[in-house]
């Protein structure tokens, strides 16, 4: 049974040929995503101010004489789920351009009459659980007929509120960008009567972007992630449900595929199956009775059996507890962690509800947050994950009732604290007057509150990127092998990712005149670039190309830094966010590289990770981390005698300790950071040619990463 009827009804009409690909693209990702997430729900297509007409209710009067009534419109498509059908119909350039009449008022009409029929036909839609949804897309330039035209949305009305069909009209706004003529003006009217007893959303689209966003890739249930009691002290319990208020959507997982079985009813996906085999004795299949999880310590794997999670496992009670209240001010926005939750009374539950509206209502006259214990799954093999939430108040509207937003909290294990040296410290870094009035004036006149709207709104922005992989699929799906435009040619890509072109112009005398208030000095280039040139990769020739690359974004991060290229798995770990795998494993490589060298062959790339990881430990302030290395490098070089000359290629380098100079709260002066490589060591009589290194067989191979 399908969970969802929805006819589409679509203006072609003369008024909207300008923005007709758009509303088909539109339309492609909207079906894409139906076939993709929603296969159950059932879709129509009608078009109205078509060119010619074919419909039931123009049919069933022709039938009974000469009908002049509901010319004009198409029903492309019949209800049923999407299909490839649906998606040709929209490929680029075939969405069809009519030259009717568009009167919207017979357009819905008709499309009231497709669900009636339905609901006629299986009885089974009538459930509540099943939605009932028309959406309507126009311009309204097309003055409507007059004659009886109240009596006529009063009907439609009851044959909308019958069935509690919602109704959802899309106003493009596009060209006239709200300046709107007489015809408009009177069907808006007729609009707002019709709209006005009925379940209903309205919604004016004024730039491509918007109209490209109408529908969201892919629609979520108010699915509640815990339903419970929610306690308060030892004796009251208010009943709750917990729900996602916000979550990042990732693109669509993509499956293995392989076209080489030719079987008729072959499914094409890939399977993988994995075997283990003992380093001893290669051709012996590990079972997985004798495998087990380790923890890696260091070069050491420490084994952790079932029983030891079991044991280690924290097993509170599943619940919501309140810990306590704290000002609003003392919980920073910044240190939120993770996905925003909300909390609601239970439905139905009158006794809950007036318990939480008055907890919300106090925290908000207070203006203090609730601090509450979060655990909403428990595992007797794993345990729970509790999490400490600061539960913001949010007043009831006409969109819900009174409710908590659940913001997780961070530890002190998750929290990364930068140093930085203060401006006021020296006066030639604060800025002057001039330079502060226009500052404040770029920002001014870059606001994107609008008078008339809020531009880069969170609930009317979509993302480019995933708009783009549907736009692609549905192409692909139907056989045909459309190009999609370049980034910068991409609409969608064009207005949410560059500047407004109307804020950009306003503000570009300004943003000529900043280079002569704010002077940039160019210098040479950081240590870890120059640790990438010293590996003979060439710069970058344009920068702001690299950082737009969409491979660079797409590349995985690596689990920790190896000996084939420490520097590129360094900087992909920064980049990914992994500073502590990042900064622990690298010392280990270095270490490996140099007592693994024969003669100095892997003395330059070592010296290449000291350089970018010394730059990686300014930038993200862990001096501490890389002093700590060459402390014990230097330790472990006055202890073999084979490696002397990679110390004498780090003086000559200049590598040394990070400074406070450098890094404020290293704790090393610059006279000891240049003292430091003028170690006596150092200076210890050094063979021209070191002597073969003894190999050892638990030593790591150097050959061990190559493929």
């Amino acid at each position: 049974m399908a969970k969802a009827i929805t006819v589409y009804v679509v203006d072609i009409g003369p008024h909207m040929h300008m923005d007709i690909e758009l509303v088909s693209e539109a339309l492609r990702t909207c079906f894409l995503s139906k076939v993709v997430n929603r296969a159950r729900d059932e879709c129509a297509l009608l078009y109205f101010g078509a060119t010619g007409t074919s419909n039931a209710v123009h049919d069933e009067m022709s039938a009974e004489g000469p009908s002049g009534d509901y010319l004009h419109i198409v029903e492309e498509h019949s209800l049923k789920p999407p299909d490839q059908a649906y998606l040709r119909g929209l490929e680029p350039g075939k969405m069809p351009r009519g030259q009717g009449k568009s009167d919207f008022v017979d357009a819905v009409t008709v499309a009231a009459d497709i669900i009636n029929r339905a609901l006629q036909a299986r009885p089974e839609l009538e459930k509540h659980n099943v939605s009932k949804e028309i959406v309507l897309i126009s311009n309204f330039k097309e003055r409507v007929k007059e004659e009886d035209v109240h009596e006529f949305v009063a009907a439609l009305i009851e044959s909308l509120k019958r069935p509690d069909v919602y109704l959802q009209t899309v106003s493009v706004d596009i060209d006239n960008q709200g300046s709107n003529d007489a015809g408009q003006d009177y069907n808006k009217e007729i609009l707002d009567e019709l709209v006005e007893e009925i379940r209903h959303k309205q919604i004016s689209v004024q730039t491509p972007s918007e109209l490209l966003g109408v529908f969201k890739c892919k629609e979520y249930s108010n699915t509640a992630y815990y339903a419970g009691p929610f306690t308060v002290g030892p004796d009251m319990n208010i009943r709750v449900k917990v729900a996602k208020k916000a979550k990042k959507e990732m693109l669509p997982a993509t499956k293995l595929y392989s076209d080489r079985s030719r079987a008729p009813d072959a499914t094409h996906e890939v399977s993988r199956e994995h075997e283990y085999k003992d380093a001893t004795d290669p051709d012996a299949l590990v079972p997985p009775e004798e495998r087990q999880k380790a923890y890696k310590y260091g070069k050491q794997f420490v084994p952790v059996s079932a029983d030891d999670e079991a044991y280690l496992a924290y097993k509170p009670e599943r619940g919501l507890h309140l810990l306590g209240f704290l000002p609003a001010d003392d919980i920073p926005q910044h240190q939120f962690l993770k996905d925003p939750w909300v909390m609601v009374a239970e439905k139905g539950n009158e006794k809950s509800g007036v318990a939480l509206a008055a907890l919300v209502r106090a925290l908000h006259n207070k203006k203090r947050v609730a601090v509450i214990l979060f655990l909403p799954r428990v595992s007797e093999k794993t345990g729970g994950n509790p999490t400490v939430c600061a539960g913001t108040p949010v007043l009831g509207s006409e969109a819900g009732p009174d409710h908590l937003v659940l913001n997780h909290l961070p530890f002190a294990e998750d929290l990364r604290v930068a140093k930085f040296t203060p401006f006021d410290e020296k006066t030639e870094y604060l800025p002057s007057e001039e330079q502060l009035d226009a500052m404040s004036e770029l920002v001014r006149s870059l606001d994107l509150c609008s008078e008339k709207k809020e531009l880069l709104a969170a609930d009317s922005t979509r993302n480019p990127t995933i708009h783009r992989f549907y736009n692609h699929a549905a192409c692909q799906a139907c056989g045909k092998e459309y190009p999609l435009p370049e980034p910068q040619e991409d609409v969608l890509v064009r207005e949410t990712f560059l500047p407004n072109d109307q804020l950009a112009a306003g503000a570009k005398p300004l943003l000529e005149s900043l280079p002569r208030l704010l002077p940039i000095k160019s210098r040479e280039a950081g240590p870890a670039l120059q640790a990438v040139k010293d590996e003979g990769e060439e710069e970058p020739q344009d920068a702001r190309a690299a950082a737009f690359s969409l491979e660079g974004a797409a590349a995985p991060a690596a689990s920790e830094v190896g000996t084939s290229d420490p520097v590129g798995d360094f900087t992909s770990m920064l980049k990914h966010d992994k500073l502590s795998t990042a900064f622990s494993s690298m010392p280990e490589a270095v270490e490996t590289l140099v007592e693994n060298s024969m003669g100095d062959r892997n003395y330059q790339k070592a010296a290449s990770a000291l350089k970018a990881m010394r730059a990686g430990a300014v930038q993200h302030s862990r001096s501490g981390s890389f002093n700590d290395t060459m402390k014990h490098l230097r330790a472990l070089l006055e202890s073999s005698q084979q490696h002397k000359n990679f110390w004498q290629l780090l003086m000559a380098q200049r590598i040394t300790l990070i400074s406070d100079d450098e890094a404020p709260g290293s704790g090393i002066s610059a006279a000891e950071a240049a003292e430091f490589l003028e170690h006596p060591a150092s200076h210890a009589q050094v063979d021209d040619e070191p002597a073969p290194m003894a190999m050892d067989a638990e030593a790591e191979d150097e050959f061990a990463d190559m493929d």
